[in-house]
């Protein structure tokens, strides 16, 4: 692998792929990226694709507000590629969980297969999304079931919970006044939930939608 790492292997990927569903592209060449495809809307593509390689082996699959990072190159490109090929066919899909969560799944049989796991990984409600993205979804189509396309990420709130917690539990074993600890972990789990809920994304660069 020399210094530009995968970068013609990416771009033979990709092409394959476009010559594979008769798919047109467009090079991004003004982004930090080693390799970006983007894809518009078009025949056999309901909502705009985007494929990437960053970081020497590290390939990128993006659509909606949903991207992804499959590495090293050498051990993914196959399982990427089958990726690929099941979202054109309608056999892939995007989860979207509460909050930051995002599963990529792909039909295996009767059964949906998590195959990728995007942000908020301790989410609680993995096995509840509600809603369900796939090819042939138009962005109007995910407008009018309530799904607003985001341009940024909301704030770490589990790790925000976790500083919290340690702090009052900080205070409380040096102070011994535990009561006060229960009564900031009591007003904790009530605030938390509604300040994740209500929180807006902000200034995350989301190179699936540029």
């Amino acid at each position: 692998m020399d210094e530009r790492g995968y970068t013609f292997e990416a771009e033979a990927l990709f092409k394959r792929f476009a010559e594979k569903h008769a798919l047109t592209y467009e090079v991004e060449t003004d982004i930090p990226m080693e390799v970006c495809w983007k894809f518009p809307v078009q025949p056999k593509l309901s909502l705009p694709l985007t494929l990437g390689l960053q970081n020497a082996d590290e390939l990128n699959f993006g659509v909606w507000d949903f991207w992804s990072y499959f590495f090293p190159f050498e051990r993914v490109e196959e399982e990427f590629e089958r990726i690929l090929d099941a979202w054109i066919a309608g056999e892939a899909r995007v989860a979207v969980l509460r909050g930051r969560g995002r599963l990529l799944q792909l039909r295996e049989g009767e059964k949906w297969e998590t195959v990728y796991w995007a942000d908020g990984f301790l989410s609680l409600f993995r096995r509840f999304p509600r809603a369900l993205v796939r090819n042939g979804d138009t962005e109007r189509d995910l407008e009018e079931r309530g799904l607003i396309l985001h341009s940024g990420t909301t704030p770490p709130w589990g790790c925000m919970g976790l500083m919290y917690a340690t702090f009052a539990f900080t205070f409380a074993a040096t102070s011994g006044r535990w009561a006060i600890l229960l009564l900031w972990l009591l007003l904790a789990l009530v605030l938390f939930p509604l300040f994740a809920v209500g929180a807006k994304r902000v200034q995350r660069i989301d190179y699936s939608n540029r």
